[in-house]
């Protein structure tokens, strides 16, 4: 029941952004074996969100290309063309969100013919997506091991939590990619996918963009590293900014989709989304009217702190909880699946964490 729209974090003026160097409007361009193009490595990602995390490593050392760039494109229910097919094809490293939520782009890399390196982030953050059962964090994606910074970070003290994230985890996501104006429907892992809005999961990413580069690429290994080094040192950065939210004390939210939980519980935020209506959202007919009304419950009852709507997958039933809100005096966040319009994966999640922080002021 979620109805694609365009996302209004960054603006509408976001349709026109692609990330520098990060765009399918190079239009699969064949590079010329003889250019200096040629010389240079290709890296594919999902999203731009991956592509953007790549970029920050690679730099200008590799030349990143995506499919999804756009906030009116849905990850989750979006159809491979030809072109992407052929995007994929130029890469010898490949970027895949993993857990169910870009299947076609680890499709279009398994048959691929050159038969790319394949950075899978749900399996780089430790989620075991056979193990149905699990629904915590520390099942499947301890910060504790997951945080201990291979060879070239020399961030671990900064990222050893004394504390385990448990994340809350929801099933019951069906098979199928559907069409615009149809739920998003989809098989995926059993716990949360959206591993880009976890800091800890896409400094993995980048540790193994930077790993594989170099072995790949070894004369830029240096440019690489450093960079990967770099960037680790900026997402110790967004990670101070969700502790002095967290800091404020515990607070309690609702969300239209599981779209930032592990950002929130790393702020100190706490989800009281119903699992039903998580579950139940997935479905073909939605949330039950039971189901919707004890969800609305949670704002009229004032229990909650804040609202976050995924403006990516907005229809009915989000929108009366988002106008339930607005006359609760509860205040909404809204965030997006893709970059939107900022300029980079650390100014995104900079500015989805401004919102939440001015949200509980």
């Amino acid at each position: 029941m979620k109805l694609q729209t365009v996302g209004a974090l960054f603006g509408a003026a976001a349709l026109a952004v692609s990330m520098s160097a990060c765009s399918t409007t190079n239009d699969t361009q064949t590079k010329d074996a003889t250019g200096d193009a040629a010389a240079k490595p290709t890296v594919y990602a999902s999203t731009d969100v991956w592509a953007s995390v790549a970029k920050a490593v690679v730099g200008d050392k590799a030349d990143v290309i995506t499919s999804i760039d756009q906030p009116n494109l849905d990850p989750h229910s979006y159809e491979a063309s030809v072109k992407d097919k052929k995007l994929v094809n130029q890469a010898s490293v490949v970027i895949v969100n993993g857990g169910g939520y870009d299947d076609w782009a680890l499709q279009l890399a398994k048959s691929a013919g050159k038969k790319p390196t394949v950075l899978n982030a749900v399996e780089l953050a430790g989620i075991d997506c056979g193990d149905a059962e699990g629904h915590d964090h520390e099942a499947g994606h301890e910060h504790e091991d997951a945080h201990e910074h291979e060879e070239g970070h020399e961030h671990e003290e900064a990222h050893e939590h004394e504390e385990t994230h448990e994340h809350e985890h929801e099933e019951g996501h069906e098979e199928g990619h559907e069409h615009e104006g149809h739920h998003h429907h989809h098989h995926h892992c059993a716990v949360n996918e959206h591993v880009f809005y976890d800091l800890h999961a896409v400094s993995e990413v980048a540790k193994a963009v930077a790993s594989t580069m170099s072995k790949a690429d070894s004369d830029n290994a240096a440019s690489y590293q450093d960079a990967a080094k770099a960037f680790q040192g900026k997402l110790d950065e967004l990670e101070s900014q969700a502790e002095q939210i967290k800091a404020r004390g515990e607070k309690h939210s609702l969300a239209t989709e599981p779209l930032a939980n592990y950002l929130l519980e790393d702020a100190g935020i706490h989800d009281l989304t119903p699992e039903e209506y998580v579950e139940q959202s997935e479905t073909e007919s939605g949330p039950s009217v039971k189901t919707q009304a004890d969800t609305k419950a949670l704002i009229t009852d004032g229990k909650v702190d804040l609202l976050l709507l995924n403006s990516q997958t907005e229809d009915p039933v989000s929108q009366d909880l988002q106008d339930a809100a607005k006359a609760k005096g509860i205040p909404v966040v809204t965030l997006t699946e893709t970059l939107a319009g900022a300029s980079d994966y650390v100014s995104w999640i900079g500015a989805a964490l401004d919102q939440i922080d001015n949200a509980l002021k």
